[in-house]
């Protein structure tokens, strides 16, 4: 952690602001693990009103971006994965500043893997800079998990859209015939069971020899 010469109308400043800084949300949820998680929105609606009361802002600055390896799922399909490195900076109004690094990392199929690292290390960056625990209270652990929502047809079509095409990918051909098979048993309209079922069977077809 680095700092300007001077703190002192700082450091007050950082201790009101900490005492009225709220827990972070947890608006964000994944459906197939069952759990809910903070996202950056969370973490930047707990703490920025405190700093903004307080006469202080953070900054965020990225130093590096690094292309990992790639990943493979265990359907063979390469996720592409990045890391950032950056420096969050806490500044006071009278000009006086305290900096902490920070690091985040993100993978995906696509182009958002930078995206997602990203976003990581900001959340992660705020939880940094005031010592916030990023973990849900332990006495929550047994706590059963909201009841899951029934998916739209459009999330459905989308679902097997982007495994149809993760399979294409990974060229898994039994994959490919499971997901075919599976969209006549899932109540579709006729045009989007029909646009998938073609879609699948041109994956299929692309990996003929």
């Amino acid at each position: 952690m680095q700092a300007s010469d001077e703190i002192d109308k700082l450091i007050p400043a950082v201790l009101k602001a900490r005492k009225e800084i709220k827990p972070a949300g947890h608006s964000g949820e994944n459906r197939h693990d069952r759990y809910t998680y903070a996202k950056e929105e969370d973490w930047h609606n707990a703490i920025m009103p405190a700093l903004q009361d307080n006469d202080l802002f953070l900054t965020f600055g990225i130093t590096k971006v690094i292309n990992l390896d790639d990943r493979t799922t265990k359907a063979g399909a390469a996720w592409h994965a990045v890391e950032v490195l950056g420096t969050v900076r806490l500044i006071h109004t009278s000009g006086q500043w305290i900096e902490q690094d920070g690091a985040g990392q993100g993978q995906d199929p696509g182009d958002k893997g930078l995206y997602k690292a990203l976003t990581g290390f900001k959340k992660y960056g705020y939880a940094l800079m005031f010592a916030l625990p990023t973990t849900d209270d332990p006495e929550k652990d047994h706590t059963p998990p909201p009841p899951q929502r029934e998916r739209t047809e459009g999330e459905k079509v989308a679902w097997f859209r982007d495994n149809i095409t993760e399979a294409l990918a990974a060229k898994d051909t039994d994959r490919l015939n499971k997901l075919g098979a599976a969209i006549t048993t899932k109540g579709f309209s006729k045009e989007n069971e029909q646009t998938l079922r073609e879609k699948a069977a041109a994956a299929l077809t692309s990996l003929e020899p």
